[in-house]
């Protein structure tokens, strides 16, 4: 009979235990996930905004100014919606390289706004822009234990010297 109730109240404590690691696991699952996704969110909107911004800076003269602003601020508004879910679910380091990027992100705005620039302008510009995002995804890639891209900053000195058109130099040769 003892043996019976040993095995009884083991099986229950079983059966509680399991249960509490399983919610517990769960929930430290489902805040990775939201982190996660709040990063990826930021990641994609840093590219509608800074196409939304492109086309405002570099517009040609007879443009329309008003609908551009409009873009603009739409993307704005979904840009700060997502920064601050980022801020409720992600880390401290990441989010203050996104705030550095908003931070950016809000001198390029301003730059755009005062007054048109060409399309030679718009690399040199927006460069401060790119350096911050490589940092932000840095800080992802170190929180989710990721090793660095190399290939992030490998383009970095050059690339606000290289034309669209011109694109990298094609390696040489071997033979």
């Amino acid at each position: 009979m003892t043996t019976a109730l040993i095995a009884a109240i083991a099986g229950v404590a079983g059966v509680i235990f399991g249960r509490w690691w399983d919610i517990r696991s769960e929930s430290a699952r489902w805040r990775r996930d939201r982190r996660v996704q709040s990063y990826e969110d930021v990641a994609a909107e840093h590219y509608r905004l800074r196409e939304a911004l492109r086309l405002l800076a570099v517009r040609e003269p007879d443009a329309d100014v008003a609908a551009l602003r409009s873009g603009v601020e739409a993307a704005y508004a979904d840009w700060n919606r997502i920064l601050s879910a980022l801020w409720l679910h992600g880390s401290d380091a990441v989010a203050i390289s996104a705030v550095r990027v908003d931070h950016e992100f809000n001198l390029l705005l301003r730059e755009a706004r005062r007054t048109a620039m060409d399309q030679a302008a718009w690399p040199r510009a927006r460069e401060p822009l790119y350096e911050r995002y490589d940092d932000f995804i840095d800080a992802v890639r170190a929180e989710l234990s990721l090793p660095r891209l190399t290939a992030l900053r490998a383009g970095a000195a050059t690339r606000q010297l290289l034309a669209p058109e011109d694109g990298p130099e094609p390696a040489p040769d071997p033979d």
